[in-house]
C-alpha cells in the first residue's frame, strides 16, 4: 500500500511511520514538558542507546503547551533557539491548528447538519 501508518507510544514519545519514513515525536510527558534542550538530550541519549534514529519532532501543542494554544509560539521559539544554537537532534515541530479554541469533538451522525 502507498501509505502505512504505525503509532507506538512510549512515556513521552510517539513513533509515526508513513511508508519507510519514521519520526519520533516528543508528544506528552507525565512530569511536565519535554521540548527543552535537556529533555531532548535525554530522549536522544535513550534513542541512541537503542540504535534507532535520533532525530525528533517536537509537538508544540498538548502537554508541551499545557493544552493552551497561546503557548505554542513560546514552545516553537525555544526550539528555534536550540536550532540556532546548533542542535541537530530536532528535525521539526508539530503545531496544532483549530478553527475554535479548545477541544473539538467530532459530532455524531445525528448531530451533523
Amino acid at each position: 500500500p502507498p501509505h502505512t501508518w504505525q503509532l507506538t507510544r512510549a512515556p513521552s514519545l510517539l513513533l509515526l511511520c508513513v511508508n519507510v519514513v519514521c519520526v519520533w515525536i516528543l508528544y506528552v510527558c507525565a512530569s511536565g514538558t519535554n521540548y527543552d534542550a535537556e529533555s531532548i538530550k535525554k530522549v536522544v541519549a535513550q534513542l541512541n542507546k537503542n540504535n534507532v534514529n535520533t532525530r525528533v519532532m517536537v509537538d508544540c501543542s498538548h502537554g508541551n503547551s499545557s493544552k493552551d494554544y497561546r503557548r505554542q509560539p513560546l514552545v516553537a521559539a525555544d526550539v528555534c533557539q536550540q536550532l540556532a544554537g546548533g542542535t541537530e537532534s530536532v528535525m521539526g515541530v508539530m503545531i496544532e491548528s483549530n478553527l475554535l479554541e479548545g477541544r473539538q469533538d467530532i459530532p455524531s451522525f445525528e448531530e451533523s447538519p
